[in-house]
């Protein structure tokens, strides 16, 4: 009972400096609170409005700085994602780049073997039948080889002959740079192999010694002046005219149809009479796609 006695005691002082505590903390709050009261009412309204003012700037620059905050956070985030998209760009552009390079080396692989595999057919001589024939004395033979690795299928020819009157030609040194042979579509290599007939017709095996030939007549198409064959033998002979043999050799190969296009020109030989002459490349024309 004695130890029960003194904890009563003990809570009952404890309970009463608390409540004189308590009561004291609500008097000082209370005069406090009439104090601001009492000096509010003492305010004019230019003073209240001046303090006004001023809380309305510290808000307005508290909300700048936040703003400024996140203007701030938003640059380095976009800042870091436009790097990280230069970057992927970047490395997107070395890979087109990459796989660019990669299709080409493949691109010339494929025409590196096509070419060691594929039939070639090519021009190798032109020359004259026969000078003395009367008819047609200037008839050409052609010969031409498979110098490829696989036989040239479903071969077809175009061939014809012409002459160059105009522009007259200037001495035979300089008639490989006749404008006409740039001006001229018929000397173009796809509208020599445009006029290729359709119809299928040999096979040309690859020989390293032998090869085939084919006539091209004298005046059989391309600009063939209506003079008789004399008077075109002596123009040719006097130099007044170039002679031209051309037309293109179209056949397949390796599932492919190519095209070889040629084009010679009647070359004289100072001092030398016409059956002596050589047949030379024309400046254009002589080409294979």
């Amino acid at each position: 009972m004695h130890y029960r006695d003194r904890a009563k005691r003990g809570y009952a002082t404890a309970k009463h400096h608390f409540a004189r505590r308590y009561r004291r903390a609500r008097r000082r709050i209370k005069n406090w609170l009439q104090a601001k009261c009492a000096e509010k009412k003492k305010q004019n309204l230019t003073d209240r409005a001046a303090k006004s003012t001023a809380r309305a700037t510290w808000a307005i620059a508290a909300l700048t700085l936040v703003t400024i905050g996140v203007g701030i956070s938003q640059y380095v985030i976009f800042s870091r994602q436009l790097d990280e998209m230069r970057s992927t760009g970047g490395q997107t552009d070395r890979l087109i780049e990459a796989n660019r390079n990669l299709a080409a080396a493949a691109i010339r692989q494929a025409d590196t073997a096509e070419v060691s595999q594929r039939a070639w057919l090519a021009p190798t001589q032109f020359s004259f039948i026969d000078l003395n024939y009367a008819a047609d004395p200037l008839r050409v033979r052609m010969l031409y080889q498979n110098v490829g690795r696989e036989p040239a299928k479903n071969v077809r020819n175009w061939l014809v002959s012409g002459y160059i009157r105009d522009p007259k030609p200037p001495e035979a040194s300089k008639w490989t740079a006749n404008p006409i042979w740039r001006t001229n579509t018929a000397f173009d290599s796809h509208d020599l192999c445009s006029k290729v007939r359709s119809e299928t017709q040999s096979v040309i095996y690859p020989t390293p010694a032998f090869g085939q030939s084919v006539d091209i007549s004298g005046g059989s198409g391309w600009d063939s002046p209506t003079a008789s064959v004399e008077v075109l033998f002596e123009e040719i002979r006097n130099q007044l005219s170039i002679y031209v043999v051309m037309g293109c050799l179209s056949y397949e190969t390796l599932g492919r149809r190519r095209n070889s296009s040629f084009c010679a020109f009647l070359m004289p030989i100072p001092g030398k009479e016409i059956a002596q002459w050589q047949f030379s490349a024309c400046p254009i024309g002589n080409d294979d796609f």
